[in-house]
């Protein structure tokens, strides 16, 4: 008798698998059907109700400003994640913009810093930030720390770090 009762067993263990399999494709198709409609709906991007003045002040030079305009916009993925509100710079197509900001020091040369959507989103939600990556001669270097001023930085080519004397002040307008 155990032995008709395990294929059966089996085949209904079987048909589960089946049809939760399904049922699972069927659920992330739905989702993913209607975040594709839901992104055909336009709308209309938010401009946010402050932007920032973004000063850099490097050693030896003249401080560099910028006002940034930020933005929400609507960011349709279509996927089964979902379609987001997200931050770009006012009249940028999407997230990718950047702002870059360079400075020619006497002793490293040309540096590059940009104000990226992680940069963005840290402003807009009033955190702290580091400007990273930043390139310098263009190379890439990644931060590592902060002392009394200055910014250490590490290479991506050969590993060696250097100090990059910069203060960020960020206004609200």
């Amino acid at each position: 008798m155990n032995s008709v009762k395990w294929p059966i067993a089996k085949m209904f263990a079987r048909a589960f698998a089946i049809t939760l399999s399904a049922l699972t494709f069927g659920c992330s198709s739905v989702v993913a059907l209607l975040n594709g409609a839901n992104s055909m709906a336009p709308r209309k991007a938010k401009n946010l109700n402050s932007g920032f003045r973004v000063t850099l002040v490097y050693a030896n030079t003249p401080p560099i400003r910028r006002e940034l305009w930020l933005q929400l916009y609507y960011d349709t993925q279509s996927s089964a994640r979902g379609n987001v509100w997200s931050v770009r710079l006012a009249g940028q197509p999407d997230l990718h913009g950047e702002i870059p900001i360079n400075v020619q020091d006497p002793q490293l040369g040309r540096v590059t810093f940009s104000l990226g959507m992680d940069s963005l989103r840290k402003l807009v939600e009033k955190r702290n930030m580091a400007l990273s990556p930043i390139s310098i001669n263009g190379i890439e270097h990644r931060h590592i720390r902060s002392e009394e001023g200055h910014h250490i930085y590490q290479s991506s080519e050969d590993g060696s770090t250097v100090s990059v004397p910069y203060l960020l002040v960020v206004e609200y307008l």
